[in-house]
């Protein structure tokens, strides 16, 4: 039998095998009035025994589990349907989600939709994916977004024993003389950006970086309202709590709520960034007024000055298109929150911690934030920010 060990997430093991860690997800829970036992090996990360564990939990509340356990030879196509269903239903999938699966999900399925899962063999997607570099020149990051719906499928079909193992993990992706774009800058060369920006751009745009600085998707940003900051003081000085429940993307231009309770989050950010932010909000109140209206709780901070209206979803790239011009780095709008991550790593912050500030990435016991994650986010901020604003 094999030997698991404890993780610090609740109801998941660890274990060695030949082939590296794999992690185990067992618990108990009361269905129909009954105890049962829920396990599940063999997984390969934290964050997909998170996601099976939230799946099961909204399947037991709902009773949905014993539906999802009859056995049937679903084909590709009919298993992604199920699969889709329920992350709508769970409100694990928003709409951009859907769209973005949709078509990378389409295009898996011209090939394999009408076959069974169990006809569908690692040499035949190997060769399928050389086609698509040979025949059509996709790009690596498009193949790979490819491949990662068509992983989704197809661990979930395992998850709920439809399918014995996912036999296509270990395909080659590569693509000859591909090379990864560069996510994150040296800190000297950010620390230029940060300066140059400061000098360059006008004080909205150069708040929505410093706010990105903190772990902000551009979305976000673009989402915040009035009422989502909050002003407090600690140890004397203010700082900013900032509510990230609304992003505003191209499909979503008015804003939209986060796909589910998980993505609402909070970041906190240090006396500087509340300076920034109490001068937006005058500037955009002043943009009101001068267009004969007023700022109203609900309303975005970010907002053109001819208009009135939410700023353009270009803004942040072309802002910083301009620096980069500038001072010759290269930057982008995520390549702040890739570096927000590093320099968290680098001091030490806590992996939940880190998760919880930057936004979840699975489902699984995700809580309403509460005074803890308030401290922890603060923890979060003070660390960070004596690497990235050791100035301020």
């Amino acid at each position: 039998m094999v030997k698991t060990t404890k993780t610090k997430h609740q109801n998941i093991f660890k274990y060695e095998t030949k082939k590296g860690i794999k992690y185990q997800l067992r618990f108990s829970a009361l269905v129909n009035g009954e105890k049962k036992e829920f396990s599940k090996a063999s997984l390969n990360s934290i964050s997909e025994a998170k996601s099976l564990y939230a799946d099961w939990i909204y399947k037991i509340d709902n009773n949905l589990l014993e539906n999802s356990q009859k056995v049937k030879k679903y084909t590709l196509s009919e298993y992604y349907e199920k699969m889709k269903e329920f992350k709508l239903a769970a409100s694990l999938w928003n709409e951009n989600t859907l769209e973005t699966n949709e078509n990378r999900f389409n295009k898996i399925a011209e090939k394999f939709g009408n076959r069974t899962l169990t006809e569908i063999t690692r040499i035949d997607y190997q060769n399928w994916i050389n086609e698509q570099y040979e025949e059509f020149d996709y790009s690596q990051s498009t193949v790979e977004g490819f491949h990662r719906i068509f992983m989704t499928v197809l661990n979930d079909a395992v998850a709920e024993d439809q399918l014995e193992k996912n036999r296509l993990l270990n395909v080659n992706l590569n693509k000859i003389g591909y090379k990864p774009k560069k996510k994150i800058v040296n800190i000297e060369d950010y620390y230029t950006y940060m300066e140059v920006a400061k000098t360059v751009l006008p004080n909205d745009t150069y708040t929505m970086l410093y706010l990105g600085t903190y772990g902000a998707r551009r979305g976000e940003i673009y989402g915040v309202k009035l009422n989502a900051i909050h002003f407090f003081e600690k140890d004397g000085v203010e700082i900013a709590q900032v509510d990230l429940f609304t992003s505003r993307t191209k499909k979503y231009k008015n804003g939209n709520k986060t796909k589910s309770k998980k993505g609402e989050r909070i970041i906190i950010v240090d006396s500087y960034g509340a300076m920034l932010l109490r001068n937006q909000i005058d500037y955009a109140k002043e943009i009101k007024k001068n267009l004969n209206s007023i700022m109203h709780k609900d309303d975005f901070i970010f907002i053109d000055v001819e208009s009135g209206n939410p700023v353009h979803m270009d803004k942040m790239n072309d802002a910083m298109k301009i620096v980069s011009k500038k001072c010759g780095i290269k930057m982008h709008p995520h390549m702040l929150r890739h570096l927000f991550a590093s320099a968290s790593d680098i001091v030490g912050v806590d992996g939940d911690s880190l998760r919880d500030f930057m936004g979840h990435e699975d489902e699984a016991m995700t809580k309403h934030y509460t005074h803890v994650t308030k401290e922890s986010a603060i923890k979060v901020m003070e660390q960070t920010s004596s690497i990235l604003h050791p100035h301020r």
